[in-house]
């Protein structure tokens, strides 16, 4: 049973603070428990919606008192309810190492859920809170991202070996029928004796040969076998990477789906944030994995900044490097997918005109995320939700 101090504490669901409004919704609810909340009369086409529209659906209904909102705080207080007995009324410097700890845990949802809810902690542990809850979803991309290889792996290997063995086993059947043929006719010869026939040069006896293709019978008959254990092993680690690149797929949608509206709702605007000049800053990044360029400018722009990219190479470009360059306010040179020739003239150009440079050793997302913390442009900007 919680506290009277804890029930103090923890303020209805919608009470808390519109940031969290979108991450509640997309953390701590799944699809199933979603259409059970919106089961209610005139909300009959959750069966049909899928992942995105639910949390849609859901986000629409908690921002405010209503009866599924009602529905959905009984809900989350009963589902977290050891949670909000053990860290309801916990003092905010030891829940901060009890959350560093539940940091991508499967606790991580229930103390996100507290978080939310208590009325009685500091703004900046707040902002630390939502920043965690955000990377992650970055984190479920990139281990989604080597599932797929994974997966992809293991589907080419298990096709190979199963026409490797089909072909095994077309050439043992092959053997098996010139083994037949051969001891049909030593038992022919056995029954019906007839002149004792002379081998032709280089001949070899039949009984002979039976004993070389039965010999060369065990050792495909044991190829086979083992064709086919390191078949089953393949389709094994391909059911592995399928069933965690499905798991992963979905929290990844879940996550995104949490920080889709949370992530535009948080741009500083020159009416929400007095600093207004300093969060707009154009970031160029040049190199990196131009697959990401998107995903590149999704992290820029949530941070609010505006985006530039240049790709890294520069035959007969310098001039448009160096003019991108010129007009932006940070670069950013992840050195392991970049040529040499690029690292050297971005480096020539930002000192030739003052630019603030970030030489970085990944092109992950991760690491492009980590120069905002490292340059100081990220506490402004996340600062915003939670003041």
């Amino acid at each position: 049973m919680a506290t009277r101090q804890t029930e103090e504490n923890l303020i209805p669901l919608w009470e808390m603070h519109s940031s969290f409004v979108c991450p509640v919704a997309g953390f701590c609810f799944s699809d199933f428990e979603i259409k059970k909340m919106l089961k209610t009369p005139g909300n009959q086409r959750g069966a049909a919606m899928d992942t995105y529209g639910l949390h849609q659906a859901i986000m629409a209904k908690i921002g405010e008192k209503n009866r599924t909102a009602e529905k959905a705080d009984r809900f989350l207080r009963n589902k977290y309810a050891k949670a909000v007995d053990r860290f309801g009324a916990m003092d905010e410097a030891t829940f901060k190492k009890a959350w560093t700890k539940a940091v991508l845990t499967d606790d991580m949802p229930a103390l996100f859920y507290v978080a939310a809810l208590r009325n009685d902690l500091s703004p900046d542990f707040l902002v630390m809170v939502y920043g965690d809850v955000h990377m992650a979803g970055y984190r479920a991309m990139t281990a989604m991202a080597a599932s797929f290889r994974s997966r992809d792996a293991a589907i080419e290997k298990t096709d190979t070996l199963t026409a490797l063995l089909a072909r095994e086993k077309h050439r043992n059947g092959d053997f098996v029928d010139e083994n037949i043929r051969l001891k049909a006719a030593v038992a022919k010869k056995t029954v019906a004796p007839t002149p004792e026939p002379v081998d032709p040069p280089g001949g070899k006896d039949p009984g002979d040969r039976i004993e070389t293709l039965e010999r060369r019978l065990a050792c495909r008959d044991k190829e086979i076998r083992r064709l086919e254990r390191e078949r089953r092993k393949a389709e094994i680690r391909m059911f592995e990477s399928t069933s965690k690149g499905d798991q992963l797929e979905q929290e990844l949608n879940q996550l995104i789906a949490g920080f889709a509206r949370v992530q535009a709702s948080t741009l500083c605007t020159k009416e929400a944030c007095p600093n207004f000049d300093a969060c707009s800053k154009r970031i160029l990044i040049v190199g990196g994995l131009t697959k990401l360029k998107e995903l590149y400018r999704k992290i820029v722009e949530s941070k609010g900044g505006i985006f530039d990219y240049h790709s890294g190479r520069i035959r007969n470009g310098k001039n448009n490097l160096e003019a991108r360059v010129k007009r932006s306010d940070l670069v950013i040179c992840p050195v392991n997918h970049n040529s040499h020739n690029a690292c050297i003239k971005v480096k020539q150009f930002c000192n030739k005109h003052n630019k603030d440079i970030h030489m970085i050793p990944g092109s992950s997302l991760a690491a492009i995320s980590t120069v905002f913390t490292a340059s100081g442009l990220e506490t402004t900007q996340e600062q915003c939700p939670v003041n």
